[in-house]
């Protein structure tokens, strides 16, 4: 069992009352119901699934997500993260490629698949397959071992207090890899609440044109402690903060990658904005959207 399943349990026999998850628009559930729902989804994983494939899944936000991730990641079954952003002919690609066994598209009911080429399987412990473009646009893949993804989570709390995991709220998009190591990963190893609300409830129906309005008032509603943003996230959310008189005081911790414009950041800080980037070599392993080597 590795550490991030480990603390999940531990938390789910000593601190039991405690909220592990909080979809906004359902009930949050306690460390307590959140282990026993992911012991039992990782028993029907394993009894479903082989570890040598990926399953493939594209889902949005909220209890299911997260427990799925959880569980598949208990369970030993590599996970296949599409993005919204993929169009058909790039999922279709991702999934032949990768040998995925079955896929969650953006519905928990989930579609076996049989793999149309030879996939070679993949090596033990691998936890996440990242599908991207290359410079020369060809599909390539990267894989992460749940023993790198869980030390970029770990290393994040070392350099944190316990109470800045209280709220993570999940900004970024379940797809990035990012969100997985700067939020869930470290938020449950902390004990902390994550905080999983629908894209719609945070200003984010559109994710191309986000309403920072709306989030920033989310933020401050939900009592948010915890975030991870790109460039995009946070110039939006610093412009929005610049025309308003008060910033977000229950903020403690804003994950930012290596990408983040120092210009940018020097103006996040001016607002008080607890911006905590992170160093190249780890953001490269923890967005999972460097260039791949070529597929083959």
């Amino acid at each position: 069992m590795n550490r991030l399943i480990q603390a999940l349990h531990v938390h789910g026999n000593q601190h039991y009352d405690r909220m592990a998850i909080d979809p906004v628009t359902e009930f949050p559930i306690d460390y307590f119901l959140t282990s026993q729902m992911v012991k039992t989804l990782a028993t029907d994983l394993r009894e479903d699934f082989h570890p040598f494939w990926p399953v493939a899944v594209q889902l949005e936000h909220g209890l299911a997500q997260c427990l799925l991730q959880l569980a598949m990641f208990e369970a030993g079954i590599a996970r296949l993260p599409l993005p919204d952003c993929f169009t058909a002919n790039q999922v279709a690609s991702a999934i032949a490629w990768s040998g995925a066994q079955a896929v969650y598209l953006r519905t928990t009911a989930r579609i076996p698949l049989r793999a149309p080429v030879p996939v070679a399987s993949l090596p033990c412990g691998i936890a996440a397959v990242m599908f991207a473009s290359g410079h020369d646009g060809h599909f390539g893949q990267s894989r992460f071992t749940a023993g790198t993804l869980i030390a970029v989570a770990e290393s994040l709390i070392q350099t944190a207090k316990p109470s800045h995991f209280d709220r993570h709220l999940a900004l970024l998009p379940a797809w990035r890899l990012l969100e997985s190591v700067a939020g869930l990963f470290p938020t449950i190893l902390a004990g902390g609440t994550y905080v999983a609300a629908p894209s719609h409830h945070l200003g984010l129906a559109d994710r191309e044109r986000p309403d920072y309005a709306q989030m920033v008032d989310a933020i401050h509603n939900l009592r948010i402690t915890s975030m991870a943003v790109d460039a995009k996230l946070l110039s939006g959310l610093v412009s929005e903060l610049e025309s308003r008189p008060h910033p977000l005081p229950l903020l403690t911790r804003v994950v930012v990658g290596a990408e983040i414009p120092q210009s940018l950041v020097d103006r996040g800080r001016v607002l008080g904005l607890p911006l905590q980037p992170i160093a190249e070599p780890l953001y490269i392993q923890s967005t999972g959207i460097r260039q791949a080597a070529r597929a083959s």
